[in-house]
């Protein structure tokens, strides 16, 4: 990046102008545009066009096994998990099956 110095005029109603130097500042913003989507019948909020890694991810769910997924009452089978993009106001049916008698 070019170092250039700029000079600004600073105007007191009390004072003559003054001539400072001034330094160009340049900001990097992020816009994050989010999603909510519907888990279990609990919104979530996630970065919009996420999948579900991320939507695991977002809920600490590491590993996939034993669990089975439905977006708008489709079952989503594992395979396309990786490809499949949610949408906002999707409904996300998450179940998760347990050991136990």
């Amino acid at each position: 990046m070019q170092n250039t110095q700029y000079h600004c005029t600073i105007l007191c109603s009390s004072q003559s102008p003054v001539s400072r130097p001034a330094k160009l500042v340049v900001l990097h913003i992020q816009l994050f545009i989010v999603m909510n989507v519907i888990v279990n019948n609990k919104p979530i909020e996630l970065p919009d066009a996420s999948g579900i890694p991320a939507l695991l991810e977002q809920l600490n769910l590491s590993s996939p096994q034993g669990i089975a997924i439905a977006i708008n009452e489709q079952v989503v089978p594992k395979s396309e998990w990786s490809s499949c993009v949610l949408k906002d106001k999707d409904a996300v049916l998450l179940i998760r099956a347990t050991q136990g008698g």
